[in-house]
């Protein structure tokens, strides 16, 4: 009876849970594949603000700090087609991991385009690991000018057939805080695979109680 009372409540506690979190739309992060010149290394700080209209976003990759293009509403973008992140990793890149200051209470998502489309949410609900996808390592080879060393980097050579060596990010509907937040971004030559049904139901259902909790403790 005690088994049966118990399920009950977590079938009805999952519900809330789905309810709630549907009425945020999910943060979505699209990895998507180009070409450029900004060296990434295996990491990003990515800072997100709002200007009262449009969401606004900016990475520090390196000793390089980037500008993202606002897209309208809550989104933005970091690089473009043409003015890309390199993978100067020296090995193939698998998956990326993302971790926010705040909890996304509505999940995370890739969009249909993205390279990357299995997403994995970790626990705590701040972040998500995406895998799925393949980005190539950049092989600058000797005929380049300066050498490709750590404080010379031209770009890469073209990548293998239906492969990328460099990418690009698209971030909507980041849940701030105060009207930021922060987030890291990390790469990893280890590939990833989709959790079970199961083991996905909960953990969504666990990151869906997260948002309720934190927005009755806003309040």
């Amino acid at each position: 009876m005690r088994i049966l009372k118990w399920l009950v409540m977590t079938a009805v506690l999952l519900a809330g849970a789905f309810a709630s979190a549907d009425n945020l739309p999910d943060p979505q992060l699209d990895i998507l594949g180009g070409v450029g010149s900004v060296s990434f290394t295996g990491s990003m700080s990515i800072t997100f603000t709002f200007d009262g209209t449009n969401l606004q976003c900016t990475a520090v990759v390196g000793d390089n700090t980037v500008q993202g293009v606002s897209g309208g509403s809550n989104s933005c973008q970091l690089g473009s087609y043409n003015d890309a992140f390199a993978n100067n990793t020296n090995g193939n890149i698998q998956s990326f991991i993302i971790n926010f200051a705040n909890v996304q209470s509505a999940g995370f998502s890739a969009g249909a385009n993205s390279i990357f489309q299995t997403v994995i949410p970790n626990e705590a609900g701040t972040g998500a690991t995406y895998g799925g996808g393949l980005i190539a390592p950049c092989v600058v080879t000797e005929s380049t000018s300066c050498g490709g060393g750590s404080t010379c980097f031209e770009g890469c050579p073209a990548p293998p057939p239906g492969a990328f060596t460099e990418f690009y990010l698209k971030f909507t509907n980041v849940e701030l805080v105060n009207g930021s937040t922060t987030a890291t971004f990390i790469s990893s030559p280890d590939a990833v695979s989709a959790p079970e049904p199961a083991s996905m139901l909960l953990l969504t259902g666990g990151i869906g109680v997260l948002g309720i909790m934190r927005r009755k403790l806003r309040r």
